[in-house]
Order: C-alpha cells, then sequence, then structure tokens
C-alpha cells in the first residue's frame, strides 16, 4: 500500500467538510448512475437517514445500461478469492431484503459449471475457495464422462471436468431494482431520471449539473455510472479506463426434457475463459436464457451503431453446437451492455483530490455483490470506515 493510500484509508474516520448549506437543490448525497451497484448505495445512505437523491440519464426503468436483465446469476463459486468475502457477506442482504419486502427476490437452481480447459480448470480453484470459505457448501466434481452421462443434451467435444454447486440461484434482477427504489423513496430519499450529468463541480459542497437543469448541490457524490463511468470520471479530471462490451441475452425454446429448464450453466472454453452462461426458464415459460462473452467493444452511447446481427447469430451458433436441449432459433433477443477493469479488480475509492467524490464499479458480475460494494460507497460518502479492507480497490492504481 502506498503511502497515500495509506493517509486516504486514515482519513475515512474523520467527517467530510463541505461548507455551509446556503444553496436550494441541495442534499447529503447525490448518486449518478440508478444501476444496481448505485440504487444500493443510494437505498443504504436513505435508510440511515440520509437525503439522498439517485440520479439517471435513462427513463426508469430502462435497458441500456448493465443491470437491467430480467434476471441474474448467484453463486459462490469463483475463481478470484477477492470475490469471496463479498459474496459471502451479500447473502444475508438479499435475504434481508427478502424479509424486509415480503417479496421474492432469488430461486435457488443448481448450478453447473463445465470446462474444456487443461486439468479441469477452474474447478480445483473453484473447490480449494469453497473449501476455505463455506466448507459448508454442498458441491460435487463431476468427471468428463460423468457430465457427458448425466446431461446427455449438452455437447462439449473436449470437455474435461464439471463441478455441481447446490448454492447457485438466479436473482430477480428488475424486480430487486424495483423494490429498492421503492424503499428508497419510502425511506424519504428521491429518485430524478432523464438528467444527463454534464459536468460535476467538486466544490465544496459539490455541484452536479445536469444537462438543461438547474444545479444539484450536496456534501457528497457518489459516481456508480456502470459503462459510463470513463466518461464521468473524466468530469472530475481523472483518466481511467473502464471499457464497455457489446452482449446479449437470447431465449431459446426448450425440447421436452430439457436439462437446462432446471439448473444453470457456466461453460470456460480451452483458453480458460469465461464463454456463456445459461439460466433455466425463470424469466418465460419453456423459454432458456443464453448469455455469450463475445466482448465487443462499444461506445455506451452508441450501442445501437453496431447492430445486433453477428451477436445472434454466435448466439444460435452457440446453442446448435453445445446445448442439444434447446431449439437454436432464438424466440426472444434482448441486447445489453457489460462493462470491466482492465485488471479485473473493483473500484471502490474516494477521489485522490477530492474526498467528497467517491467512486464505484465493479470488475465483472457487479449484482451479486451489489449490497456489500453499495454498503462501502455508502459509508464513504458519510466518511465513514467501510467493514472490509478496500486498499486494493482504490483508483490511485490507475493514476
Amino acid at each position: 500500500m502506498t503511502k497515500h493510500e495509506d493517509d486516504e484509508l486514515k482519513s475515512l474516520d474523520h467527517d467530510i467538510e463541505v461548507g455551509p448549506e446556503t444553496y436550494e437543490n441541495h442534499y447529503d448525497d447525490v448518486v449518478i448512475g440508478a444501476g444496481i451497484i448505485g440504487t444500493w448505495t443510494a437505498y443504504h445512505l436513505a435508510s440511515r437517514g440520509r437525503w439522498v437523491l439517485l440520479l439517471d440519464q435513462f427513463p426508469i426503468p430502462h435497458s441500456r445500461g448493465s443491470s437491467t436483465a430480467q434476471t441474474r446469476g448467484l453463486e459462490l463459486s469463483n475463481t478470484d478469492e477477492s470475490w469471496m468475502p463479498l459474496l459471502l457477506a451479500s447473502y444475508p442482504y438479499w435475504r434481508r431484503l427478502e424479509q424486509e419486502t415480503g417479496e421474492t427476490l432469488f430461486e435457488y437452481h443448481d448450478l453447473l459449471i463445465v470446462t474444456e480447459a487443461a486439468r479441469g480448470w477452474p474447478i480445483p480453484v473453484i473447490e480449494d475457495l469453497l473449501k476455505k470459505y463455506s466448507p459448508g457448501t454442498p458441491s460435487r466434481r463431476m468427471s468428463a464422462r460423468e457430465v457427458t452421462k448425466q446431461y446427455p443434451d449438452l455437447r462439449y467435444r473436449n470437455l474435461t471436468a464439471g463441478l455441481v454447486d447446490t448454492s447457485g440461484a438466479i436473482l430477480l434482477a428488475a424486480k430487486i431494482l424495483r423494490i429498492l427504489r421503492e424503499r428508497i423513496k419510502a425511506y424519504g430519499g428521491e429518485i430524478m431520471d432523464l438528467c444527463r450529468v454534464d459536468r460535476i463541480d467538486p466544490g465544496p459542497p459539490a455541484a452536479v449539473y445536469c444537462h438543461r437543469r438547474d444545479p444539484i448541490f450536496a456534501r457528497s457524490v457518489v459516481i456508480a455510472a456502470g459503462p459510463w463511468t470513463s466518461k464521468a470520471l473524466k468530469t472530475v479530471g481523472l483518466k481511467v479506463n473502464v471499457p464497455a462490451s457489446l452482449g446479449a441475452h437470447a431465449y431459446f425454446p426448450a425440447r421436452q426434457g430439457a436439462s437446462l429448464q432446471e439448473i444453470s450453466l457456466i461453460h470456460y472454453d480451452e483458453r480458460q475463459k469465461f464463454l456463456a452462461w445459461t439460466h433455466p426458464e425463470v424469466e418465460y415459460p419453456n423459454l432458456v436464457k443464453v448469455g455469450l462473452a463475445l466482448w465487443i467493444p462499444v461506445d455506451p452511447d452508441r450501442r445501437d451503431s453496431h447492430g445486433t446481427g453477428r451477436l445472434r447469430h454466435e448466439a444460435s451458433r452457440y446453442v446448435d453446437e453445445h446445448l442439444l436441449c434447446l431449439n437454436s432459433t432464438a424466440a426472444i433477443y434482448e441486447g445489453c451492455i457489460f462493462y470491466h477493469i482492465d485488471d479485473m479488480k473493483h473500484i471502490i475509492s474516494r477521489h485522490p483530490q477530492h474526498p467528497n467524490i467517491i467512486i464505484g464499479a465493479v470488475a465483472g458480475s457487479g449484482f451479486k455483490i451489489s449490497p456489500v460494494v453499495g454498503q462501502a460507497l455508502a459509508d464513504l460518502s458519510m466518511g465513514r470506515r467501510p467493514s472490509f479492507d478496500i486498499s486494493e480497490f482504490s483508483v490511485n492504481r490507475f493514476l
């Protein structure tokens, strides 16, 4: 850890100084980005009695960002040890939100992981991490022959191993976002859509300038802009590469007795790359959801200019080649945007020059750990120390 990062962590114990509150449109916290990270952040702030405003550039709800799918996966199987404490800490939040609202927010479905990589990677890594962090989680390793025998309607010619993880679940993502927004309002928070942020003046107090709107003032601003993170950070003088990629969710009719009607699937190829995933028929009757990690670079403001022909073709080709249990013609197709971080580590950090500007971005599948990331960002926004060590997630590593 650098001295600058150490000083940053020590400063978390002190309140953020912002000057006199003599402005209209003044809030304790403004959160930019109403995806799952920003929404959980606003929820935590509002539940603590903060006067919070959650902003988004699109009408809410919408399908333009990276948190807008109907479902998302939740599982403990992971290849990065830094994720494990966050995953374990997130499960109680999902259950607590269910209890608080009386709504069903996730469904349990076994997860089958298949790999074509040498020596069965990443299954030994996953098993070691489960044993270390969650020894009570039942999982079962399968040989290539066992996978083929138990799931004859899946075809992977170079299969080396499989793993069944019974901690798998499907998060009802769209429903969760709606409920969190309702809870934010119930706690006294506000939500403003159609507010595209053009400029942020760190202050203090911070001023957020939305297109054709009066400035909004706040003690603290949290940037949780998802695929627009790089663009948002430029407004506060930071050049950080958080590339966006074009993705797709396609829904394919299941053949009678299809194994994928009841389980989720994750596929790693020979190059140890995460290639594809499926969800069972949770969203639409008799339709299995298939997603591909194609990583096609895209400007998030010009998503539709790339067209969807390649994505549609690749999804149908994948199903035709590997998923014999599905009809290879998709019934429903939904485009989406993903984003990632070059070193595959999250950003949970304060601005190096402006302690009242907080930055949050998750490397990869952030929906599943969003309750804990949102809590950490809320802590930072309030000048508190998060409950876990965030030193490796500092934005300073890019500067």
